[in-house]
Order: C-alpha cells, then sequence, then structure tokens
C-alpha cells in the first residue's frame, strides 16, 4: 500500500491486493483418513466493488474459466468461475490479483523519524504509530534502516533490545511481534560520526551525508481497507460437497525516507 497525503489531511492510497482460495480436504468420520477429491472443484467467486474503487483486476487463467463483469451496475458486481484441479487441498491458489485506489481519513500506520547530531555523535529517533481506527493490531513488523557511510556502523547503540547490525548491507534491522490498535513504537539508534566524512577542515558536519531511510513491513490479518465484498458460492448444477471458507490477510509497506537538521540533545 502506498499513500500521499492530500488538502484536509485525506489520504489518497494505492492498495495492491490478492485473492487466495484454498479448499478444505475432508475427513472420514470412522477411519479418521483424508477423503481424496475424485474430480475438479466449481465454484463462483463473487466480488462486489460498490464504492467502484477496483482500478484493474487481472484474473488467473489457468484457475479462473470464466468471468460475468458488471452484473449489477449499481454495485459493480463481478462473478468468477473458478475451478481448483484434485490433488490441490489445502493449499492456497492465487485466483486474481487487483488494484485499487481510495481516500482514507489516515493510514493504518505512520512513521516519523529524526536525526540530531551533537559532537562526533548521530543520534536517530524512528517513531511508529498505529491509526487507532484499525480493525486489528498490527503483527510481525519489520523496521529497517539503512546507515550511510558517514557514520561507523559498528559503534551502534541501540535503545532497544533486539535490533540487529548487517555489516555486509549497511542496515540495521528490527523485528516487533505485534503493535496494538492506537499504540506507538519508539526506536533509537547513537552512531559515531566519520569527520572526515562530509565535512570540512574545521570538522564542520555536512547533514546531507546524513541521510537514514526507513522501511516498514507490518501485518493486519484481520484488518481491510478497501470496500470490496468476496463471496464463495457453489457453481450452479454442482453436487459435490466442499467445505467454503474466507480468509482475509492485509500487508501494509511503507517507505519513509528522511534527512535531519543539526540540534543539540
Amino acid at each position: 500500500m502506498s499513500c500521499k497525503a492530500q488538502m484536509g489531511k485525506v489520504y489518497e492510497c494505492n492498495v495492491v491486493g490478492t485473492i487466495n482460495v484454498a479448499v478444505q480436504s475432508v475427513q472420514d468420520e470412522e477411519s479418521g483418513t483424508l477423503i481424496e477429491r475424485e474430480m475438479d472443484t466449481p465454484f463462483l467467486l463473487n466480488i462486489t466493488d460498490s464504492s467502484h474503487q477496483i482500478k484493474s483486476i487481472e484474473e488467473n487463467d489457468d484457475l479462473v474459466t470464466d468471468f460475468t463483469k458488471d452484473i449489477n451496475a449499481q454495485s459493480n458486481q463481478r462473478v468468477h468461475h473458478v475451478l481448483i484441479p484434485q490433488h490441490q487441498d489445502d493449499v492456497f491458489l492465487n485466483v486474481a490479483n487487483y488494484e485499487t485506489n481510495m481516500k482514507l481519513p489516515s493510514p493504518p500506520v505512520r512513521v516519523q523519524t529524526k536525526v540530531q547530531v551533537a559532537s562526533k555523535f548521530c543520534r536517530v529517533g524512528i517513531n511508529i504509530k498505529a491509526d487507532k481506527m484499525n480493525e486489528s493490531n498490527l503483527t510481525d513488523l519489520s523496521v529497517l534502516m539503512a546507515v550511510p557511510n558517514a557514520v561507523k556502523g559498528d559503534t551502534v547503540k541501540m535503545s532497544r533490545r533486539g535490533g540487529i547490525w548487517d555489516s555486509l548491507k549497511r542496515m540495521l534491522v528490527w523485528n516487533v511481534k505485534e503493535l496494538k490498535i492506537g499504540a506507538e513504537l519508539g526506536l533509537q539508534a547513537q552512531f559515531e560520526i566519520i569527520l572526515n566524512s562530509g565535512g570540512d577542515d574545521n570538522g564542520i558536519i555536512d547533514t546531507s551525508a546524513l541521510c537514514f531511510p526507513v522501511l516498514l513491513r507490518c501485518s493486519s490479518l484481520q484488518g481491510q481497507l478497501s470496500g470490496l465484498d468476496i463471496d464463495l458460492l457453489e457453481a450452479d448444477g454442482d453436487e459435490s460437497i466442499f467445505h467454503l471458507t474466507h480468509t482475509y490477510s492485509r500487508t501494509y509497506r511503507i517507505m519513509y525516507r528522511t534527512i535531519g537538521q543539526p540540534e543539540d540533545f
């Protein structure tokens, strides 16, 4: 997901999503063994886009045998005829990929960075805040911060345990299991500056060399940003018996770059 702010603090978002479907295997009640399907499983995938957010959609031709577009102009419905091959139980298969445009009052997560310089040290602060309107907690957070050559990476001191310094990639990585709705996460790292790198003869540091790009990856297993509704229905004339389930997973990706100005601390 990518966002950009507009006037009035409205965020225009571009979301790229996937629709994956799996057929659950059936267990014999007496023996407890799994019953192997002897035929392909057909069903209907109904996508309703009443807010007309879909910008584009691409079906997997190996699984989608046919689809009907705009059967209801007001609700903007699409019905896809899907056929899951036998011997493909309990495996999620990609049925379609889509891209949507929408407007949100606030993004699901925000990232702010601040760089402070004092003497021969540089301190970087990262603040991550989950939006209070999220439907569920954010999980599996990965924070990656690229470290410029203007500082000594091996002198890093971190305020939070668990951070890993990758000297080969010159990158700091933090992994956080969960961030609750409306909660904030603060990370800090301090480095020793290489004074002869990006400075003049008087030891004045060129702060343009102190750029720390930050990339945040996180997941929300229950939240949904778009207004799409997805239903699975039995195909007409289908006599097979199978269990239909919905599993939604949304992943938000935000990349925030900043260059700090020298400040005392």
